[in-house]
Formats: structure tokens, sequence, C-alpha cells
């Protein structure tokens, strides 16, 4: 049987198994391998692989409480696998199903068996199933669902059924079947009380009417209580038609329920509309009233400036601005007919033409923009414009001539805020204008159960695939695909992205025979209604006796299909209707003849907006990585602009050599004849710097050092009388003073703007950028193991300026105010001038190409590993980085460059005696100072490589620091002696002592004789123990006597130890005589004496417990030292002593009561059934079994014995240290709850 911990290991396993098994046992196939056959074997492994996961995580389902911290239960990864499973099975099984012959003819796919398998199992977590909370209203649909999710699978046993219903149900409908067992012969009795109470045909017939009573009613004049009213009306109307209980010509009771929840203003309208009219009115006539109502008040309502932006997934809106304003109900009264509606709502200003219009407008007062009268329309401060040509005028007064309105192709624009937002879908429009009529069709779907539905398509050739609503996927149940694609509208934008798809059937109404199978993209919407704005049902010539696919083509409503161009040949018959200019086109279709293009409209009559289809799908995926490799794709080489063209191809052809290696080059100029001289700007800046130097003689100084060594070094010179007529741009100058290190640098002002208002760097090119990534640089460099810097003395000035521009580079200068100033050329690439880098690195660039054969890798560091004027170089090896800096020296020095070391990586120099020698300096300032005294006071300037271990050395080879630092040697107590660490009953082994004299007196009075007394000590071995008895000399009989009392009262000794071995000589001799006398006598008095001999007498391992008892002793009784000086009676002498035993007996502070003392041990002995008792194992008994009296075995009888012989077994072996010996009055520290208190 495995483990629980090889189970989870072995289902960590499957989980990969199974989460990856599409990729390596699927993606990965040949081509010669993907047949039906392999696929059949693939799923039935992966099938196995799933069934010992399954099995396995049964035998873990006992041990989850062991488990319960474990990421397989924390992380839940039964169900994670179980998902992946179910998805990877539905994958490989569609790849085997693209196989079979016929689609039609499919079995039902292998998914299913495994989801039915699955949920009839008690651990499954999750439902597959939708749950649904089941009404009288929506009975019928649910009925639809749940046949098509459970009750068709075959493979699903009955009581798996159940437990579905049971969990799809919910409110009044749960109650009803709540009771009901969980059988196989439960489920149809459920599912018939469900049937009896819902499927009854005068209930759902009662439930519909209800709706139609309770109608919502509608608000006056408002456009979204109308839309809903019309929709339940409908919903409840075409429930009706389902049922069979609907007939057009006795529908008056339904047309008196919606007439009795319309507003007072429409039903006015109604009554103007019936007006003259005798007959009983329909309902479908009253609907288009209502639809045409609607339309007017969203025209109407919409003349806000805030409007709604609709977008579908695959359309385009494009808005042209309306102008409207928003007025109050005081502001609402029509100018024209003073009737509650706006001026552009009149009917009788809609009637006039635009002529007409433009006069009344101006006639009333109004603004030509907005129809206000507070304004006139150049002070009109509405957005809005009018939607035709975007002037200031109203749409209303658009002329049709003053602008030519043949625009092609409609972009899309979202600045719209029109008050009437009517959309016209077209895939291309050549004029804005009437109503489009698009290819629209009645068709019905079917799915594989046998559920239709009536929807309306539209057939657009543009799209490239088919798509479908989510309303319609729900309401059929129809099993959906999981995709990802993205669908892309007109601008190429994505719109949305499609997550699932679906396949059904579309069938043709006007011809049964005729469907077409369609796969379909699943969206939420496909687009608004259609058409736009409702087209007259104008009777056409061309169209008279055609069967239309669409017979409401006119009315504007939903689209719940689209069928793209992958159906369209499929749809389309032989057949074209064309009628005259500006009327729609008939085609023949298998759903009859399909309208397309304008439709008649009133004059005057405009649309506001466009709806363009161009519809491209795309698989997000491949988008998406297409993204990352642009992303991370290398950036190819820049392309040089013009002017860096003109520099490269200037240097080029310019750059020269001199003799002695020094490069020479050309400034890279724009128009240099337009240059002014600034000769006067240049003397006037530098007076003001003579006079700011003159306050600060060191800045002085150093300045003119600094200008004198640039004349020294060649870097600039006197320029000759022709030079001077010929000079163009003088440079002023200023110093610039570092404060770190008080070093000067002058600079070269080439930004100095002359009297035209340019400088020179204003006619210099800056050239391509050379320079490189630092980043990169000092990446590669970090990956030497040996490393360098270095850096280019002067680098800018030792490349020459060609003598023919000179005259762009002088400057003014005199080292005295009293002198002249004198014009000087500067000779070399200037600091400050904007071609200065590139003119720097290109000649670098160009010293490494020439120098490559010669020194390779000095050439390659100085393009790859130089940032201006600093060299980051290094090797693997110290002869190569040795190698690497020769080459670059020398090809440098070539060019007269000259390179200085910075820093280097090597080791050697981390050994250097400079740092052992800086460190002791250190150490002697800091006066002797420690490590970590020394440690702060280098971090305060330097930082040396592995510091603390040099340190550390520094520190202990000081040998003044070594001699303060001594210690004597100490010796090491040696072990205790046995008897001291055995345990054993108190007293069993003791120690003897004598201490005195002492002054007595027998009795009180003067008459009382003195004489000499002792304190005869008896210490316990073990415990410290004390027993005083106070003698009255050093004789045998007094130390028997004193002993027999001893005996007495605290048992007798197997072994005494004693300091003074004539004692024990004397006494055991006595001892040794009393007991041969006594063997004749009877046996009674044998025993008494032989209990009176110890075993063993011995002396000299006394030394210390007598040393430490008398110690002890003084140190008690020193509060009593005026009667120890005294002649003091026997009798206070004992009591004396007896306290004084007491004190050493008792612990150190009152309120201590854990520490376990000599009386503690003295109390153990006395009574055994204190506390609790507790049986010690053998090895325990054997070793403490001599604290048992008459050497009988009991049961120890307190915790304290416990812990006494467990503390002296490890000081048993524990050797002993200085000023740590083992005293027993500290052993160990315990607290026994059962025992009473004693006073100690």
């Amino acid at each position: 049987m495995p483990t629980v911990k090889e189970i989870i290991t072995s289902q960590g396993e499957l989980a990969k198994y199974i989460t990856n098994f599409l990729t390596n046992s699927i993606d990965k196939l040949g081509p010669e391998k993907r047949t039906l056959s392999h696929f059949e074997a693939r799923n039935a492994l992966l099938e196995r692989y799933w069934t010992k996961f399954f099995d396995q995580h049964d035998l873990l389902i006992p041990h989850l409480p062991e488990t319960k911290d474990h990421a397989y239960v924390q992380d839940d990864i039964f169900s994670k696998v179980e998902e992946e499973y179910l998805t990877r099975a539905l994958s490989s099984e569609r790849k085997s199903k693209s196989f079979r012959l016929l689609r039609d003819a499919l079995p039902p796919m292998a998914m299913s068996r495994l989801q039915a398998n699955r949920l009839c199992n008690p651990h499954c977590r999750k439902s597959n199933c939708p749950r649904f909370r089941v009404s009288k209203r929506i009975w019928e649909s649910y009925k639809h669902r749940f046949t098509a999710w459970v009750i068709s699978q075959p493979s699903m046993s009955p009581v798996t059924k159940l437990q579905h219903l049971l969990s799809t149900l919910q409110g009044d409908a749960e109650h009803r079947v709540r009771g009901l067992p969980i059988l196989d012969s439960n489920f149809n009795v459920a599912w018939d009380r469900l049937v009896r109470r819902y499927d009854n045909l005068n209930i759902r017939l009662s439930t519909h009417l209800e709706v139609l009573i309770n109608l919502p009613s509608v608000r006056n004049r408002n456009a979204r209580d109308l839309a809903s009213l019309i929709d339940k009306a409908e919903e409840s109307v075409q429930a009706l038609r389902d049922l069979k209980c609907y007939e057009e010509e006795k529908a008056h009771f339904i047309v008196h329920c919606v007439l009795r929840k319309l507003d007072t203003s429409t039903k006015e309208a109604w009554n103007v509309l019936r007006e003259g009219k005798n007959d009983f009115p329909t309902y479908k006539e009253l609907v288009t009233f209502l639809e045409r109502r609607l339309q007017t008040l969203e025209q109407t309502q919409s003349s806000t400036p805030q409007i709604e932006n609709r977008k579908s997934s695959k359309s385009g809106t494009v808005g042209a601005n309306a102008a409207s304003t928003s007025m109050n109900k005081t502001q609402r009264k029509c100018p024209k007919c003073n009737s509650d509606h706006a001026l552009y709502a009149c009917p009788q200003f809609e009637a006039l033409t635009v002529s007409e219009r433009y006069n009344c407008v101006t006639k009333l007062g109004l603004c030509r923009n907005c129809f206000a009268r507070s304004h006139r329309v150049a002070e009109c401060a509405s957005k809005f414009s009018c939607k035709q040509c975007h002037q200031k005028h109203h749409t209303k007064l658009h002329r049709g001539d003053a602008q030519s309105q043949s625009e092609g192709n409609v972009t899309g624009r979202d600045d719209s805020n029109s008050s009437e937002e009517n959309n016209i879908v077209a895939v291309h429009s050549t004029r804005i204008g009437g109503p489009i009529l698009l290819a629209t069709a009645e068709v019905e779907i079917k799915t594989d159960s046998g559920l239709t539905r009536r929807v309306r398509a539209l057939i657009d050739p543009a799209s490239e695939a088919s798509f479908v609503t989510e309303r319609v996927t729900n309401y059929l149940s129809l099993r959906r695909s999981r995709v990802s694609t993205d669908v892309t509208g007109v601008g190429a934008q994505t719109q949305t992205t499609a997550r699932s798809s679906v396949q059904f059937s579309v069938s043709s109404l006007v011809d049964n025979t005729s469907s077409i199978h369609v796969s379909a993209l699943v969206l939420s919407e496909i687009s608004d209604k259609l058409p736009g704005r409702r087209a007259p049902s104008s009777e056409y010539p061309h169209l008279a006796g055609l069967t239309l696919a669409d017979p409401r083509y006119g009315r504007p409503r939903k689209i719940d299909l689209l069928l793209g161009a992958d159906k369209f040949s499929e749809i389309i018959r032989p057949g074209l209707r064309l009628g005259p200019c500006g009327t729609p086109t008939a085609q023949q279709s298998i759903f009859g003849w399909l309208l397309t293009g304008p439709a008649d409209v009133a004059e005057g009559t405009a649309t506001t907006s466009v709806s363009a289809y161009h519809i491209r799908t795309e698989p997000s995926l491949s988008q998406a990585l297409q993204k990352f490799w642009e992303l991370e794709e290398i950036p190819a080489s820049k392309i040089l602009t013009p002017d860096e063209q003109f520099c490269e191809k200037l240097y080029l052809d310019t750059v020269i050599r001199r003799k002695n290696g020094r490069f020479a080059v050309r400034l890279p100029l724009r128009s240099p004849e337009t240059i002014v001289a600034t000769r006067e700007i240049a003397a006037a800046s530098l007076i003001r710097s003579e006079k700011q130097r003159s306050r600060n003689s060191e800045l002085n100084c150093a300045y003119i050092k600094f200008m004198e060594e640039y004349r020294t070094m060649g870097h600039m010179r006197l320029a000759t009388p022709e030079e001077i007529r010929d000079a163009q741009y003088y440079m002023p100058h200023h110093g610039v003073l570092k404060a770190e290190t008080k070093k000067l640098r002058v600079v070269f002002n080439a930004s100095q703007k002359g009297s035209n208002g340019k400088s020179l760097n204003d006619f210099l090119l800056p050239g391509p950028k050379l320079q490189g990534d630092i980043t990169l640089i000092l990446t590669r460099w970090r990956f030497f193991k040996y490393a360098f810097t270095a850096d280019i003395v002067k680098m800018f000035r030792q490349f020459d300026v060609q003598e023919p521009d000179l005259r762009y580079q002088h400057i003014l200068w005199r080292a005295d105010p009293s002198q002249p100033m004198q014009d000087f050329c500067l000779t070399t690439v200037t600091y400050g001038t904007a071609a200065a880098p590139f003119l720097a690195i290109r000649t670098m660039l160009q010293l490494a190409h020439e120098g490559e054969s010669k020194s390779p890798e000095a050439a390659q560091i100085i393009r790859q590993q130089t940032y201006v004027d600093d060299a980051f170089a290094g090797a693997d090896s110290i002869e190569k980085a040795l190698v690497i800096k020769q080459q670059l020296i020398e090809l440098l020095k070539s060019a007269q460059l000259e390179l200085v070391q910075r820093a280097a990586s090597g080791h050697s120099a981390w050994h250097s005696p400079l740092t052992r020698c800086y460190l002791e300096h250190v150490h002697r300032i800091t006066l002797h100072g420690g490590i970590q005294l020394m440690r702060s006071h280098l971090a305060r300037s330097v930082w040396i490589t592995n510091g603390l271990r040099v340190l550390q050395g520094v520190y202990h080879r000081c040998v003044t620091c070594t001699r303060y630092q001594a210690r004597p040697s100490q010796q090491r107590m040696a072990p205790l002696p046995e008897d001291c660490v055995t345990p054993t009953r108190i007293f069993e082994v003791s120690g003897v002592d004598f201490a005195g004299p002492f002054a007595l007196r027998m009795s009180k009075g003067t008459g009382s004789k003195r004489m000499k007394g002792y304190v005869c000590i008896f210490v316990c071995m073990l415990t410290k123990a004390v027993y005083i008895e106070v003698v009255t000399g050093l004789t045998v009989d007094d130390f028997l006597a004193a002993y027999s009392r001893f005996t007495g009262r605290r048992g007798v000794c197997r072994i005494i130890y004693s300091d003074n071995a004539t004692t024990f000589k004397a006494a055991s001799k006595e001892l040794t005589r009393l007991l041969q006398e006594a063997l004749q006598m009877k046996g009674g008095i044998v025993d008494a004496m032989a209990a009176l001999k110890p075993q063993k007498f011995d002396h000299g391992l006394f030394v210390a417990n007598g040393i430490f008892s008398k110690n002890n002793l003084k140190a008690r009784c020193t509060a009593h030292s005026a009667v120890l000086l005294s002649e003091a009676a026997t009798r206070k002498y004992c009591s004396l002593y007896l306290g004084a035993g007491g004190v050493l007996h008792s612990r150190r502070h009152l309120m201590s009561c854990m520490e376990i003392t000599s009386h503690k041990a003295l109390h153990e002995h006395r009574n055994k059934s204190l506390a609790r008792k507790r049986v010690i194992n053998d090895t325990q008994k054997n070793a403490l079994h001599k604290f048992m009296s008459g050497g009988e075995e009991k049961v120890l009888s307190s915790e304290a014995s416990l812990r006494l012989f467990d503390y002296l077994t490890k000081i048993k072996v524990r050797p002993k240290k200085q000023k740590s010996s083992a005293r027993f009055a500290r052993v160990v520290c315990a607290h026994d709850s059962s025992a009473r208190v004693v006073r100690i």
C-alpha cells in the first residue's frame, strides 16, 4: 500500500501528463500519424491518465485532515486538473471529429460521456449544467435548455439527471421536489411534477395575459417607457402565437390593454390617426403607429448635448454634428405654431422648403444655429453645427446645392453630439441621404435537438465570418466551442473579441427544402436596429409580385444573425431586378428576394450617422505573437539623415593624418558665409572675466596657468594679421572651478550669438550619434575576470583642426589687464562646440580602423568598450589583459594620445605591504583600538577589499595588545567523588568535623564552673544537609555520645568521612569492643550495637565539605557574635546551633519556592507520601534505591527526587569548571503543587 506522500507525488506527475497532453501528444504528431486511429488511441491514453488520477484521489480523501497544509489540498489541485482534463478531452475529441465523413451524422461527442461520468461521481465539485430559476413565465425556455443539457444525454444515469435537476432549481420549483430521495426511479417523478405544475396551457396562457394586463405605463412623451411597452407586448403576443391562441382579427383585447397604458399625448395622436375610421383597429396597426411614435420621440428627446456613442462589435459609427440646444419646459413652445415642441420638430416648419425655413427663422429673430431668441448666430455658444457641411447653421437650414455631397467613402468620426442618431449600415456610401436598405431576411434557426426560432438575418458579403447573438444562443441552448477571434471593422481597429462559436442549420421560410449549415461566432450584439430609420412602405413597380425575404424590410428591428461571405455563395440564386435610380434593388436567394439600396424619404430629412461594415476576423493569438516578435526584434541599423550623411562624407573626404601621427579634421558647417564676427562681444566678455578674477587671486593664477599650458602645448597660437582679417567668429571664454578638487577648466562658449542672432553652434552640424550605450559597455565589462579602466588624457585637444577652419575658432586673451588684447587661434577640436563629440569619437573609430592590423585587441576595445575618453577593458587572464593594455597604449601613442591607467582588478595589488603598513598606522593612532574601532575609522576615508581579515591579522600581531589580553592559566577542578554524586539516603554518607573551643557554663549563677565546649558538625556528602551537636570535650566518649544522638535522629551512616583520622580510630575500637561484648547478649542488643557501628570510617575526603560547613557556620552565626564572645549556658549553645542548622538548610529568599534545599531533602525523607506518587523505570530504581529506608524498593514519592536524579546523572559525567563546582544547594529548581507548605 503506497504512503500518502507517494500518492501525492504520483498525483503531481499525472497532473503534468494531463495538463501537457495536448502539446506533447497531439500538436507534436507528424503528418503520417494524424489519422483517426491515432487520435482515438491518444484519447484512450488520456482517459487512462484521468482514471488513475481520480482513483488515487479517492485514496487520499480519508487522509485529507492530515494533508490539509499540503499544496495539493490548499490549491485544490484536483479541481484544476479536472478542468484541464475536460478542456483537453474536448479539444482532442474535436480533432477526432474532423476525420469523420458526414458532419450531420456524427455520434454524440466523447466529451459528453466524460462529463456525464464525472457528474455522476460524488467527488465532482463543479457542474457544467447552467443554473436556472424556474417560474411560470420562463418554463418553456427552461424545459428546452434542460432537455438539451441533461435529458438528451443517453449515457447519463437517472440518478445523475435527478442530481442536476435538483441543482438547477430554485424558488418554488425547488420546494416541489426537495423531499424526493436520490434514486433512479425518482427522476421521472420529479420531472413529471414540474411538467404538471408549469407545463400547463391554461397556466401559460393566464401568465402571458397577466403580463398584457400589467404592462408598464408610459410617462408623458418618454421614449424609453414606450419602447419597454412595445417590447413586452410583442413578447407576450409572440408567446400567444406559439400557443396558437392569437388571431389578428380578434386581438381587440390586446389593443385595449396597450392603449390604456399610453400617455395622453400618444393617445391623442392615435385618435387623430384613427379619425374618420369606423372599423376596429388591429394590433398590427397599433404596433406600426407606436413604432413611428417611438421614432419621433427619440428624435425629439435627442436634442440635448448628451448623445450615446453606440458601437457594435463590427460597425464603425460615423456621426456628424447637429445644432441643437437644451430647452426647459418654459422654452419648448414652438415659435411657429405655439405648440409644445421645438421648432425643428414642428410639422409646419418641416413642410417648408429650405429657403422658406431660412426666411421664417430670420423673421422670428431666431439664431440660425440653435433656434434660440437670446442671441444671434455670431454669438452662439453651442458646440453643434450643421451635420452636412459642419458650418455654423442648423441642419434644417442646409442648402443641398451649396456644397457637394458626393463624397466617396465615409470614414468614422467620434465627435458626434447630434440630437438625432439614426444609424445607416452600408458597405460603401456614395451620399449621406435617406435610409439605405441592406439585404435582410427572416429565417428559421434549427438545432440538432429539434428546437427552432425565427430570427432576422443580415446577409453581408463583406464579412469574413458569420455571427449570431448571445440571445439566440442561450434560447436554443446551442453547444459552444471555445475560440478566441478578434473582430475588426472599418478603420482596421479591433472592435470586440469572439470567445465561442456554435453550429446550427438555417432554413428558409419560403422554401422548406432549402437550408444551409452554419458555423457562427457568438457576439453579445451584432448591430443596432436596421434600417436606421423607418422606410415608407412604398410600392415599387419593379418589385411587384416578388416574394420578399423580409416582408417587413422598412421597420427598424434587431439583427440576431449575420451570414457572411463564407455562406454567400450558398444563399444567392440567379435573378436580379433593377429599378429606377434611388430605388432598392432585388436579388433572388434561397430565402426570397433580398432588397438593397436607397429607399424613399420625405424631402428635407437626412440621416445623421453612418455605420459602415467591413468585418474581418483574426485570431488574437497571432496578433499577440506578432506584436511580441516586433517588440523583441533587434532594431535595424539607424538610417542617417541628410545632414548626418553630409557630416560622414565630409569627414571621410577631408580627414588627414600628419607625420607625427596626429589627426586633422574639418568642421562640418552648414553655411559659414552668413556667420558674423563677434570680436566686440568676446572683448567685453574678457573684460568682465578679468574684473571677476581680480577679486580672487587664486582663481586668477589658475586661469593664467591654464591658458599658458594651453599655449605651451600648442593647442592655441597667436593669429597672424591675415588670420585676424579673415576671422569669422570669436569665442568668449570663462573659468569653471571644481569645488572638490579646486581644479579649474576654461570653457569656450561657441553658443554666444552675434549681431545677427546666430552663433557658431547654430551653423555647426552635430553629426550622427556614434557613442555606444553605457549600459551595454558596463555589462560587457563586468564579464571579464580581470578588468581595468583607463583615461585618455585631453582627448578632444589631441585632434587638430585644419587651417581653413581656424578662422571660426578665434579667442582674445591677455595675461595682464594692462596689456592690449591679443588674437589667438585654437588649433584643436574645442569642447563646447556642437561638432566636437562627433569629430573626437569619429577620429577614435578611424584610429581603430587604421590600427586594426597591428593591434586587433586594442581596436576592438576602442570600438566597443570606450565611452568618450574612458576605456573599460579586461580579459580572462592576467597575461591577456597585459597584452591588451600594451596594444592599447601603443595604438593610442601612435596618434599622440596618452593613456593613464586608473584602476585594475588584479589580485597582486590586494596584498600590497602598503596596506598592512597603513592599517598598523591606524591601529597606533586609535591607541591600539579594537577591530570595530579601526573599521569605523577606515570607513571614513577608504574601503579595503577583504578588510576584516586584514584587520584581524594586524590586531593579533600587535605585541602590546597581546600582552594586555594575557590571562593566567586556571587549574580546572577534578571531578567530584563518587559518593558526592551517587543518589543515596540523606546522611547515609556523611562527614564529621569539630569546631571550637567555646566557653560554657553548666548552670546559672555566679558560682557556676566554666568549661570548654566544642561543636560537632555532621554534613551529608550528597545534599550538604548539616546536623550540629554541642559536646563538652574531644574524647571518644563525647564523640560517641554525639554520634549516638545523631544516628537516633538521622539514621545510621554507611560511611563517615573526617579530616581527623584519630577520632575514628578510637571510636572504631570502642565500638568494636562494645560489639564483642554484646555478642554474648541477646540478638536485639547485637542488632542495636551493629546499627550504631558504621560500615566504614574514612578520612581525607571530607576536607572540602568540612571547611565549607565551618565557614558557613561562622557566617550564619556572625549576628550572634556577642553571645559567642561571652560565657553562655550549654542549653543556649544548643539552641543557637540548632537555629544555625535551620538557616543553613533554608532558602536564600523567602519567596523562592522553586528552590530545592537541604531541608527539602530532610522533609522528603520524613514524609514520603506528601507528593503524588510517580512510577519510575528500572534504571532509576536501581540508582535511587539507596534513598529507601531499610533497603525496601518503594515508589518514589516526589517529583523533586526525579529531578534530583536527572541532575545528578548529568553532573556525574561532567567535569568541573573553575568557580562552578556542583554544589547541592543549587541542584535543580522544581515546584511540587501537591506538597504541603512548610516553614523552613
